[in-house]
């Protein structure tokens, strides 16, 4: 198996989010790293417009993996949450 594959823990799915009575607001895979904080060796891209986006998208989720999107909420914590609960979890395991 190719390495690379091992370490993807993430799907980025760029696009656009409009809130209510505002512009629309474009968020590239780049934004999405940067948002929810993860490295992008971790990541792997997944667009709307890819020809084969219903199968790699159901190979992805199958696989596991964690999809990150734009959020209207614009609440990116979450993930910095679990991540750090986990890690807390995984010491007093230890």
């Amino acid at each position: 198996m190719i390495d690379w594959i091992m370490t993807i823990k993430y799907v980025l799915r760029p696009g656009s989010i409009q809130k209510a009575n505002e512009s629309m607001y474009r968020f590239s895979a780049n934004d999405l790293i940067e948002l929810y904080k993860v490295h992008i060796d971790d990541c792997i891209v997944l667009c709307n417009d890819d020809a084969s986006f219903d199968e790699k998208f159901c190979t992805y989720a199958s696989k596991g993996y964690i999809f990150l999107y734009p959020r209207s909420d614009g609440s990116y914590t979450w993930l910095h949450e679990k991540q750090k609960s986990y890690c807390l979890n995984a010491d007093q395991e230890a």
